[in-house]
């Protein structure tokens, strides 16, 4: 895998902000994943929140590590040598982890209106379509 050229400062922002976003979706996604582990539902569409809601929350852990590696290798005075082959990994894990996680809690949101009708569900589902695609454009 080939890593473009671009300054280090520019990855060091990138990763701080990541862990920030996972922090901040990753404790959303477990509160929410704490929620549904309490109430008592047996349809079909809540287990699937419940387990979309528990990749999102280890998703984020993940990434939360991934970009963290990543700031640490590119801190002043890192240790660390062939910085630039050892990014690879961390790169790629932590930004499909976030990307993972952020999917799922979209996905968790998109089936949230079938557990009241069929007309919310479809709403719901258009609008976590909506995002998705948005997501994945915007990256």
């Amino acid at each position: 895998m080939n890593i473009p050229d671009l300054p280090v400062e520019y990855f060091k922002i990138l990763a701080e902000q990541a862990v920030f976003i996972s922090a901040f979706l990753g404790g959303i996604s477990a509160t929410i994943l704490v929620t549904f582990i309490i109430t008592n539902n047996d349809k079909k569409v809540f287990k699937y929140m419940m387990l979309f809601a528990a990749i999102a929350a280890v998703s984020f852990i993940v990434a939360i590590f991934g970009m963290t590696k990543i700031q640490l290798l590119l801190a002043p005075d890192s240790p660390y040598e062939h910085i630039k082959a050892q990014l690879v990994f961390p790169r790629v894990v932590g930004g499909l982890s976030f990307y993972s996680g952020i999917n799922s809690l979209l996905v968790v949101i998109s089936l949230s209106g079938w557990l009241r009708s069929k007309r919310l569900g479809i709403i719901t589902t258009i609008l976590g379509v909506i995002a998705i695609v948005l997501t994945f454009s915007l990256t």
